[in-house]
C-alpha cells in the first residue's frame, strides 16, 4: 500500500546533509548568522588573496593543503575579507562555518565540520589531517574560530527535537557528518576512474592513492571520503550556467515553456561539428583550473552574418567539451592515472546531444549514470554505511547505482574538433594579455 510523505519521514533514521563547496557563513555564538553567505563562486577576496599569497605562495601552500593557488573565492580569504572590512561581523564571530557545518548546527547545536568539505578551505592541512595553523594566525584568524573536523559518517547523535518536528522526522533519527558525496555515487572509489558533472559549472575528478603535488597542472586535491585515498577535483566555474544566461537574455518565449534545454539542444543537433567555425571561451567568471586566471572573460569567437542563435547555442556547448577535454589531460596526469571512460553525471547528462559532442571532442567512451543527480544519492550511500547496512562504499555503490547508456566517439567528427580545440587554446592564449580585472571596467 502506499504510503504518505508523513509516514514515509517517520522512517528517516540518518540524514547525511549534501551540500556545494566554498560558501562560507561567520556566525556568533548561538549559530545565528552575522551577515549573508558569501557564496562558493564569489570572488570578492582577490586582494586578500594576493596579500596572503605572498606568504603563502603555491609552491608552500599545494604540498599541504591540495588548493592550488589562493584566490578571491578561497574561504581562508573569505574570512580575511570579514575581518579587514566587516569589522563589526569579524569581532562577533564565533565560528566560520561552510555550508554543510552551518546545517549540522541547525540540526544538532554542535559546531562541527568533515575533513572533505574542508579540503577546498585553504586551512585545513590534508597531508598532516589538521588544521593549517600558520595559513590561519597570517589571515589574522583563530584556529579556534573554526569547528571542530571529524571524519565522514561520524554519528553527531539523535536530531534535536524542535528540528525533527519542523521537519515532520523521527526524533530518533541521527544525524551524520557527509563529504563530497557526488563522486562516491559514480563509484570513485578506487584509481582509474574519471567523473564529470556538468550542472552550473563543471566538475571532473579522479581518485588516486598518490597524486602529483609535483606536477605543475597543480589541481586542487582533496582528502577522499576513504581514509588514505585522495581525490583529484577541478572546477571549471562556469559551465550549464552560460547556456542558462542565454536562456534567460536571448531566448524570453522559450524560457516560459516546458524543457527550455531539451529544445536548445536539439536546435544545436542541426549545427554542424565545429559550429561553423565559432569558438566560445566561456569563462563567464574567470579561470579556476587548468590555471587560475580571475581576469578571463566569456568570447564568442568567429562570429559572421551567416549565424543565428543556434550556432551561438552549439558554441556553448561544444565550449564545456573542450574544458573537459583540456582537464581531463591535466586530471590524469596529476592524479597518476588512465581512464579509457568518463562517467557523466549531473543537468548536462540528461541530453544525449551533448554527451555524445563530449564523446566526439574529448575521443573517449562517456558513460551516462543510471543516476545522473546523484548527490542526494551519495550522502545516503554515507548514512547507509554509517548505519551499517553496507560493510563499505563499494558494496553501497554496487547496490544504488551503475553506469546506464554509453556514448562512443565517432571518428568522423576527429578531425574537425582536433582543428577546433587547437583554437580553442590559441584563441585563449592571444588574449590573455588584453584580460583585465573587473575593477578597470
Amino acid at each position: 500500500m502506499f504510503q504518505g510523505k508523513e509516514e514515509l519521514r517517520e522512517k528517516i533514521c540518518a540524514i547525511v546533509p549534501a551540500t556545494q563547496g566554498e560558501t562560507l557563513i561567520p556566525v556568533d555564538k548561538r549559530g545565528n548568522a552575522l551577515r549573508k553567505a558569501i557564496v562558493w563562486m564569489d570572488g570578492r577576496a582577490e586582494e586578500q588573496a594576493k596579500e596572503l599569497g605572498k606568504e603563502f605562495p603555491p609552491e608552500r601552500l599545494y604540498p599541504l593543503t591540495g588548493v592550488s593557488e589562493l584566490a578571491g573565492t578561497v574561504p581562508i580569504c573569505k574570512a580575511m575579507w570579514i575581518r579587514q572590512n566587516e569589522q563589526e561581523v569579524f569581532e562577533n564571530t564565533e565560528k566560520f562555518l561552510l555550508l554543510e557545518d552551518w546545517i549540522l548546527f541547525m540540526l544538532t547545536g554542535k559546531f562541527v565540520t568533515n575533513k572533505v568539505l574542508l579540503s577546498s578551505s585553504g586551512y585545513y592541512d590534508i597531508i598532516n589531517d589538521r588544521y593549517y595553523e600558520e595559513i590561519i594566525l597570517a589571515a589574522g584568524l583563530k584556529q579556534a574560530q573554526f569547528p571542530v573536523a571529524y571524519e565522514p559518517g561520524t554519528c553527531l547523535g539523535k536530531i534535536l527535537p524542535q528540528e525533527a518536528e519542523k521537519l515532520g522526522v523521527s526524533r530518533e533519527a541521527k544525524v551524520f557528518t557527509g563529504a563530497m558525496a557526488q563522486p562516491l555515487a559514480a563509484g570513485n572509489y578506487c584509481e582509474g576512474i574519471i567523473m564529470e558533472t556538468t550542472g552550473t559549472c563543471m566538475v571532473i575528478g579522479a581518485s588516486s592513492k598518490k597524486p602529483d603535488f609535483g606536477n605543475p597542472y597543480r589541481m586542487i586535491i582533496y582528502r577522499h571520503i576513504i581514509p588514505g585515498m585522495y581525490f583529484v577535483m577541478p572546477d571549471c566555474m562556469t559551465a550549464g550556467m552560460v547556456l542558462k544566461w542565454f536562456l534567460q537574455e536571448f531566448e524570453e518565449e522559450l524560457g516560459k515553456g516546458e524543457f527550455p534545454y531539451d529544445h536548445m539542444t536539439k536546435r544545436a543537433e542541426k549545427i554542424p561539428p565545429g559550429a561553423d567555425g565559432l569558438i566560445l571561451l566561456p569563462y563567464f567568471t574567470g579561470i579556476q583550473t587548468p590555471e587560475i586566471n580571475p581576469d578571463a572573460c566569456g568570447v564568442f569567437f568567429g562570429l559572421d552574418l551567416s549565424m543565428g542563435r543556434d550556432h551561438m547555442i552549439r558554441a556553448i556547448i561544444e565550449s564545456v567539451a573542450y574544458m573537459l577535454k583540456e582537464n581531463l589531460k591535466a586530471v590524469q596526469q596529476v592524479a597518476r592515472c588512465h581512464a579509457s571512460q568518463v562517467r557523466a553525471m549531473g543537468g548536462g547528462a540528461k541530453s544525449d546531444v551533448w554527451l555524445q559532442i563530449k564523446a566526439d571532442i574529448c575521443q573517449i567512451e562517456i558513460g551516462r549514470m543510471a543516476y545522473t543527480e546523484c548527490t542526494s544519492l551519495g550522502a545516503a550511500m554515507i548514512g547507509a554505511v554509517a548505519m551499517g547496512w553496507f560493510p563499505g562504499y563499494e558494496e553501497a555503490v554496487e547496490k544504488s547505482n551503475c553506469v546506464g547508456s554509453v556514448f562512443s566517439p565517432r571518428k568522423e567528427n576527429r578531425d574537425v574538433y582536433e582543428k577546433r580545440f587547437k583554437k580553442f587554446l590559441e584563441i585563449y592564449q592571444a588574449l590573455k594579455p588584453v584580460f583585465y580585472p573587473k575593477s578597470e571596467v
